[in-house]
């Protein structure tokens, strides 16, 4: 077999690393590395739409990592104008659940989850990711490098982010902006939107 690499540098593959591997020519890589669970017996590959189910949760939703992977169909409901209203009970800084949020998702967000129901046909009681945490950062990034966009800085908490920023644009409040994210405090609504902010101030608006 050939030493000449037969794969493209900088490439990110999905599937059995194992299958892979086995389809490179031998002694053409200086060093491989695998990205933890080893050796598992699980089957970790996402469920078809759900990158378009994560980034309309972490988004529109604004919600945490946590708590997108919590998530049950029967957290979700669908309103008559094709809404959804997301019932959140479990976060990081509330595990148990004692505590319930909601959020809504409108449009294409919400036409993305519809889709993605109607097509997996789950009960109600089954995770609408079905991933583990820190496959969800993958995901996200895996799709923002495949719409061409810079995803090494991309986590899951950029939907957040994102989501503050969309509002101030929109020229929503920061109590409002808070309200929909569930912000510790607007000072972080602040930080995050201060370009949004800058934009939509005074200067912008008197000048």
């Amino acid at each position: 077999m050939s030493n000449a690499p037969n794969w493209a540098n900088r490439t990110i593959w999905t599937g059995d690393n194992l299958d892979i591997m086995r389809g490179m020519n031998s002694q053409s890589v200086d060093l491989i590395y695998l990205d933890p669970p080893f050796n598992s017996k699980q089957d970790y590959a996402a469920p078809i739409g759900s990158d378009g189910a994560i980034i309309s949760h972490a988004f529109m939703g604004g919600l945490k990592r946590a708590e997108i992977t919590a998530l049950e169909w029967r957290d979700m409901t669908e309103g008559k104008d094709g809404s959804i209203l997301v019932h959140v009970s479990k976060s990081k800084t509330d595990q148990e659940g004692k505590t319930a949020d909601y959020q809504l998702l409108k449009g294409k967000c919400a036409q993305t989850i519809s889709a993605l129901r109607a097509h997996r046909n789950d009960s109600e009681n089954e995770r609408v990711i079905g991933l583990e945490g820190w496959m969800v950062n993958k995901r996200i990034q895996l799709a923002v490098k495949f719409a061409g966009l810079d995803y090494q800085q991309i986590t899951s908490h950029s939907g957040r982010i994102g989501l503050a920023c969309e509002l101030a644009e929109r020229g929503a409040e920061i109590t409002s902006i808070d309200n929909a994210g569930g912000w510790k405090s607007p000072q972080m609504v602040i930080h995050y939107s201060r370009k949004a902010q800058t934009e939509l101030g005074a200067v912008a608006k008197y000048f």
